[in-house]
């Protein structure tokens, strides 16, 4: 017994492996939720295991004919890379679509598959492997050569077609659960946005209270008029209700509707510095110090300078507050390459009190606050400013860290020009 399993772990140790390997990924496949994990995941697990030099991951944007690469993978990590971008009428996508099954350049034969194996040659691919979800090309995965120079066996074959088959369905899961939890963060918004009629009264009791106040010292006005005490009193608390209502409607009116913004080219850098220099009094007052990091690539963004500094004014003045023992206030800006394009990634970090986790979600909605004299107003403005600039603004945990980070993601000013056009 021990002399035959030993014979079959020497002569059939790949096969051997690779089942193995098709259980562990499965169970592992199965746990993971989101489609760039997952191909993320499944690209080094299969790099590592048939020792191929590279592996990359596609899925289809089925808002677009293209395929995009959403993971990578390199036996040795090389400089990154602009991905080639696949789409609908692609040699390889054409040849999968109609053959419905993996491509390996050394088989391709006939005249009529010469631009798929040409394909495959200019992106420095061996064997692609499709991954269909019922009739449609959901996406698929591009192998380099074997490190050991090897082609691509019969086992290799069988591991890589199975992996697919069960990669296309968590794929679909994936997909399933991220329209789930964007339907249901929809939904939410929605429920928030239609109780406004109900929190109106709220904001009607907040305008009402400094209103009382005013009108009960104006009504023994007449009778203390010559009470100078009186009149000083009188005086200093018209003036503090008074900017209170001011600013309540100056927030409103800018959760209602700004004004139109003026796109110019900007380096969003030079909107943070600028907003930074307005709170410095209040940065040293709360013995709160700054760090920053900036890419020293484009920073260059569509949008209007003074809107995007009263968003960072917003943001900065919400990170300050929530650091009233003092603390730090991290911002970093990034130039990255993502699926949707190149993106500018502005991260808003603070060491505060943070904010539960059950609330993230809502924070950006109007009238929802954590502080005791909040109105709830300025976050929202926040997330309008955003979508005015075709942005997103998430909030997210520290993770094991004290505090808050809010992240900005607008499109890089050759693509944002564009978007906002239509």
């Amino acid at each position: 017994m021990w002399v035959q399993a030993s014979i079959d772990r020497y002569f059939f140790r790949e096969p051997y492996s690779y089942q193995n390997t098709i259980r562990k990924l499965s169970r592992e496949m199965s746990a993971i939720l989101d489609l760039q994990s997952l191909l993320t995941h499944l690209s080094a697990a299969i790099g590592q295991t048939v020792n191929c030099e590279t592996v990359d991951a596609y899925a289809k944007d089925f808002a677009s004919p293209l395929y995009r690469r959403l993971a990578s993978w390199r036996s040795v990590p090389d400089e990154a890379s602009d991905a080639p971008v696949f789409d609908e009428t692609s040699a390889i996508v054409l040849a999968m679509a109609e053959q419905r099954r993996y491509l390996l350049r050394d088989e391709i034969l006939g005249e009529e598959a010469r631009d798929a194996r040409k394909e495959l040659r200019e992106v420095s691919a061996d064997f692609a492997v499709p991954l269909f979800q019922d009739e449609r090309l959901a996406g698929f995965f591009l192998l380099g050569p074997k490190r050991s120079t090897d082609p691509y066996f019969a086992e290799d074959i069988d591991l890589l077609t199975t992996l697919a088959s069960q990669a296309a369905i968590a794929a679909r899961n994936a997909e399933l659960y991220a329209q789930f939890v964007a339907s249901e963060r929809d939904k939410r918004r929605i429920e928030r946005l239609a109780s406004v009629g109900a929190l109106a009264a709220g904001i009607a009791h907040e305008i009402k209270n400094p209103l009382v106040a005013i009108k009960a010292f104006a009504e023994l006005l007449p009778e203390r008029f010559h009470d100078e005490e009186f009149r000083g009193e009188f005086a200093d608390i018209a003036k503090q209700e008074i900017e209170r209502i001011d600013e309540l409607v100056k927030r409103l009116s800018g959760l209602a509707g700004p004004r139109e913004p003026a796109f110019t080219t900007i380096d969003v850098r030079d909107c943070v510095e600028e907003t930074l220099a307005v709170v410095r009094a209040q940065l040293q007052q709360a013995h709160v110090s700054v760090k920053t990091q900036y890419s020293i690539e484009s920073r260059l963004v569509a949008g209007d300078r003074s809107q995007l500094k009263q968003l960072f004014l917003n943001l900065f003045m919400n990170a300050i507050e929530a650091m009233p023992d003092g603390g730090e206030l991290f911002i970093k800006i990034e130039n990255q390459l993502r699926p949707s394009g190149r993106m500018i990634i502005v991260d808003i970090m603070d060491t505060g009190k943070g904010v539960a986790e059950s609330m993230l979600m809502s924070i950006f909605d109007p009238f929802v606050t954590t502080k005791l004299s909040g109105s709830g107003l300025g976050l929202s403005i926040c997330r309008g400013i955003a979508d005015a600039h075709r942005a997103s603004i998430q909030a997210k945990t520290n993770g094991s860290e004290p505090g808050l980070t809010v992240t900005l993601e607008f499109p890089a000013s050759s693509r944002a020009t564009s978007l906002l056009r239509e």
